[in-house]
């Protein structure tokens, strides 16, 4: 089925002219100050992360955006079918007169973008380096697993960002410690 996919990808490609679509699985990078404050945050505790859950907790049951929401993997568009009974049949009748050449040209123009799309995914969740959530957020729900938090909402770094925000805490943590013992 996987090489069928392939086979339809590369005629549409030499016959349609199709070109790469945008990439929308981005995830942008946030300011220095930001990341400070970030930092800061973390170090005080009032940001919940995917570094407090031990290696048995699913992230999911903590941020349940990702269960509901996503990210999802893109999967392969289908095919507009045809029914078998008989009210199916005329429908499908009227429906070939008004727009099944339409649906055929949408279909194939998303099964040429979804390697694409796949591609965009697979970089994308590979980018993401730090989960986390504000523990005073209004999406956070009252009820805890395990004596953790379960938010409606989420936030995300990317892991070039994760690396500098870790930085500014360990600069942030060693400055707290020096004041802290004086």
């Amino acid at each position: 089925m996987f090489y069928f996919y392939i086979l339809f990808y590369y005629l549409c490609i030499m016959e349609n002219n199709i070109t790469k679509p945008e990439n929308k699985w981005i995830l942008p990078s946030k300011s220095d100050e930001d990341l400070k404050q970030i930092a800061k945050d973390f170090y005080n505790g009032l940001i919940f992360s995917d570094r407090h859950l031990s290696q048995h907790d699913r992230i999911e049951s903590h941020f349940m955006v990702l269960l509901f929401m996503g990210p999802k993997k893109p999967e392969p568009p289908k095919y507009p079918s045809d029914g078998g009974d008989l009210a199916s049949n005329r429908d499908n009748k009227l429906y070939d007169l008004v727009q099944r050449d339409d649906d055929q040209k949408e279909y194939e123009r998303l099964l040429a973008e979804y390697p694409y799309e796949l591609e965009y995914y697979n970089e994308y969740t590979k980018t993401i380096g730090f989960v986390y959530e504000y523990l005073d957020t209004p999406n956070r729900s009252p009820m805890a697993i395990n004596g953790r938090p379960v938010f409606m909402s989420l936030r995300m770094l990317n892991q070039d960002d994760t690396k500098k925000m870790f930085d500014y805490y360990d600069q942030y943590k060693e400055i707290r410690e020096k004041a802290d013992n004086f």
